[in-house]
């Protein structure tokens, strides 16, 4: 019991301390940003985060103080290395495919999924060069 309660303190404490270095503020809980553009201090400012990966301040969209805090939460949780936040869950679905696969791939999916997955590997796939294969994961005769 002392060792599940000792566990569960861990992330309790990975909860609230994982994003520190991102919050600026002296608030214990982050503020909510929820802005939709930040103000750059020149036009030399403002075109370098437009050409920078995912700048933190910039435009919500590729991501914002909270993306970086919910990341790294989320990183420490699960132990990994990194983590990513998406605009939406076909985001995350699209960017996991895209980046695992190849011009030349063949995907065996279920036929039960999402409708927009199943767009992206109906639809959007096949123009990368990329096929699909769908069978009904009930049937076990269909197993791999």
């Amino acid at each position: 019991m002392m060792k599940d309660l000792a566990g569960a303190q861990g992330l309790h404490t990975k909860c609230v301390h994982a994003s520190r270095e991102f919050n600026s503020t002296s608030a214990i809980s982050p503020p909510i940003w929820q802005t939709s553009t930040f103000l750059a201090e020149s036009s030399e400012h403002f075109a370098a985060l437009a050409k920078s990966v995912k700048p933190s301040e910039y435009y919500s969209r590729y991501g914002n103080p909270n993306h970086e805090q919910v990341e790294a939460v989320m990183a420490a949780l699960e132990g990994g290395e990194a983590a990513l936040v998406t605009g939406s869950g076909m985001g995350a679905i699209c960017t996991s495919v895209m980046s695992l696969l190849d011009r030349g791939d063949h995907v065996v999916a279920q036929r039960n999924l999402y409708a927009g997955t199943a767009a992206l590997m109906e639809d959007v796939l096949p123009r990368w060069g990329i096929e699909c294969t769908f069978v009904d994961q009930t049937n076990a005769e269909h197993a791999i």
